[in-house]
């Protein structure tokens, strides 16, 4: 992909490069109104010019060799032992973290629960209907900010264990091919 980028920025330099070289060459007037070349008029570096058609060559050379690597899939590069490891372990340890920041998500959401069941049956046990409803409301205003932490807690757990993982496979010195998927971990707990 990379190799993609540079091809691309080669392209625009040679380009950048052409479009010079023919603005120095094109017909410009003179004061009389007449249409001269730069070069023919005695104004033009045909150094700059020779220097810009060198520049050209090696562009188009570059392009060539590049346009050559992506078409033998040379471009790909091979890891060795030490650094699969790396990124073996740094991969398990996120996983681990981010299996156990769930496990506790969900026991901190079965204990919201359980205790919004209890306050809501206590609610229900009394007569009188705005002594109730404001219970039955607290119960579940409770039961609402208690959510809230699990879900702050979870996604800061998360969090933590993919910024732990970016760190680590930049010490191992190979390409994270997964791409950065931390937002479906963290749309789990949502």
């Amino acid at each position: 992909m990379k190799i993609k980028y540079v091809l691309t920025a080669v392209s625009v330099a040679l380009c950048f490069i052409l479009s010079t070289a023919v603005w120095a060459m094109a017909p410009s007037a003179n004061q009389y109104g007449n249409a001269t070349s730069s070069a023919a008029a005695g104004n033009g570096n045909p150094s700059r010019l020779e220097a810009l058609q060198k520049q050209y060559e090696r562009l188009a050379a570059m392009i060539a060799e590049l346009k050559a690597k992506i078409g033998q899939g040379s471009a790909s590069v091979v890891a060795d032992q030490a650094q699969l490891d790396c990124a073996r372990a740094a991969v398990s340890a996120r996983e681990s973290a981010i299996v156990s920041a769930y496990g506790a998500f969900s026991d901190c959401a079965a204990t919201t629960l359980s205790a919004r069941k209890t306050a809501l049956e206590s609610a229900w046990s009394i007569a009188e209907s705005r002594e109730r409803n404001k219970a039955a409301n607290d119960a579940w205003n409770k039961f609402t900010q208690d959510q809230k932490a699990c879900r702050e807690n979870h996604k800061k757990t998360v969090r933590a264990a993919w910024d732990e993982f970016k760190d680590a496979i930049k010490d191992c010195k190979i390409v994270n091919g997964e791409g950065n998927r931390e937002g479906v971990d963290l749309s789990l707990g949502s």
